[in-house]
């Protein structure tokens, strides 16, 4: 499978992309990231896994007659090490806006954590991208 350019990832991810928090189990807020396109797009999506080293699978789904295939990045790990370097400095617009508030949440979640976080972060978008 070919990698995308990263770039490209950010002009999909602007358009079709998410960063969002959802309240899993009644207990907890949990982050996420979701891409979620037309299933004719499928490979597409899972090249943009492919691309940013992710396991994830890409889920299919009809609801109200539409079917899409969707990409949902939940845990931190992925969250910190893959997803945030990649768009840290890549998007422009609303999306900026909403991936900004949305690292917001990782601030509050973390507490004590977020000297490991910014240390994750930065050392990957040194080393990996």
């Amino acid at each position: 499978m070919n990698k995308l350019s990263l770039n490209y990832i950010a002009g999909l991810i602007e358009g079709e992309g998410s960063f969002c928090w959802t309240f899993q189990n009644n207990k907890r807020w949990v982050p996420i990231f979701a891409l979620k396109m037309h299933v004719r797009d499928k490979k597409l999506i899972e090249q943009v896994g492919y691309t940013l080293g992710l396991s994830n699978p890409v889920y299919e789904y009809i609801n109200q007659g539409r079917h899409s295939a969707t990409l949902i990045v939940r845990d931190q790990e992925s969250l910190i090490t893959k997803i945030i370097p990649v768009f840290r400095d890549r998007l422009h617009g609303y999306k900026k806006f909403q991936f900004e508030e949305w690292l917001k949440g990782f601030h509050e979640i973390l507490g004590s954590d977020q000297y490991l976080f910014d240390i994750l972060v930065e050392d990957k978008k040194r080393t990996e991208f």
